[in-house]
């Protein structure tokens, strides 16, 4: 098991950090989303449920993207991809 310095974080883990706290995130936007819904159709059971399929989902794609490796902006000098305010 090998360990960073704190200067030096390791950037697999910290994009595992963000895809696991990204789906249950997710779960409690669904959830509270849901039973809105459903409260408002009154049918709680079907807005909890779809709610909460749909956090998963939606909790899974910001997992994935916050897992892939960021892009560096081709027009740049130094690789970054800041905007330049106006």
């Amino acid at each position: 098991m090998s360990r960073t310095e704190p200067g030096n974080p390791d950037p697999e883990t910290d994009r595992t950090r963000a895809y696991s706290s990204a789906v249950p995130t997710g779960l409690a936007l669904g959830l509270v989303l849901g039973t809105g819904v459903g409260v408002a159709l009154d049918n709680v059971g079907l807005g909890i449920s779809l709610g909460l399929a749909i956090g998963a989902a939606l909790g899974l794609a910001q997992g994935q993207r916050s897992k892939e490796k960021p892009k560096s902006d081709p027009l740049s000098e130094d690789g970054s991809s800041e905007e330049t305010s106006k």
